[in-house]
């Protein structure tokens, strides 16, 4: 893999839980849980994905354009926000959705759920509720 990838999701309210995933280019990973975002506890798993895994997380992230999409914000008060930031060798982007559905960036997503253990497996309101 030749990315860096930083996922975060979480609730627009402090109470909400937090999610955080991490996965470096040689597949090492790590799955953050805070159940609540201004709480000082959090829990933290390692896991690591394997060359194959990484090479379709890499298609999806090429496949749907990932350093093309532009961040989107519906402005509603409540909800959920879902961020993503690739670094490619000296690219760095970043795609901030705050209540909003974008179709490529959900398939990017899926795709790499696919490619996680299932109990580190990112999850929003798009993704949950399939709203499409």
């Amino acid at each position: 893999m030749k990315n860096n990838i930083r996922i975060v999701a979480r609730g627009r309210f402090p109470s909400s839980s937090l999610q955080e995933i991490i996965i470096g280019p040689e597949g090492n990973g790590k799955y953050v849980f805070r159940e609540q975002q201004m709480r000082d506890g959090k829990e933290t798993w390692k896991f690591s994905l394997n060359k194959k895994s990484l090479a379709k997380i890499d298609e999806a992230i090429a496949k749907h354009k990932f350093f093309g999409l532009s961040s989107h914000d519906s402005l509603a008060m409540d909800g959920d926000q879902v961020a993503m930031v690739v670094t490619q060798g000296k690219k760095k982007h970043q795609v901030v959705l705050t209540n909003c559905r974008l179709p490529a960036f959900n398939k990017i997503i899926q795709a790499i759920n696919q490619q996680l253990p299932k109990a580190y497996r990112v999850s929003y309101n798009d993704l949950i509720y399939k709203f499409h």
